[in-house]
């Protein structure tokens, strides 16, 4: 396997696991976090409708569909302002 020489922060996906490295999330410039899915909802229940009821505010019923099978992803939240310094790699 080749490795790659681009600064970045990588997260993998593992069995349909997000990996989100403790290290990652340090690192982090402020104002950005990346959590699987799953524990952004833990940490902030609040959340839970903004993100239940996307495809309901459309009314699309293919994304409703979809998202019927939804057991986890992948949540990237920038703040006002906030930016990656680097890019963000997903490995499969």
């Amino acid at each position: 396997m080749r490795r790659s020489s681009v600064a970045s922060y990588k997260i993998w996906v593992v069995n349909d696991v997000y990996i989100v490295p403790q290290n990652l999330r340090d690192s982090l410039p402020d104002g950005v976090k990346i959590l699987p899915l799953r524990e952004y909802l833990e940490t902030y229940p609040s959340k839970r409708s903004e993100i239940g009821g996307l495809s309901m505010k459309f009314g699309d019923t293919a994304s409703d569909l979809n998202s019927l099978m939804l057991l986890d992803g992948l949540v990237v939240e920038l703040d006002n302002g906030a930016q990656l310094d680097k890019p963000l790699q997903i490995i499969n």
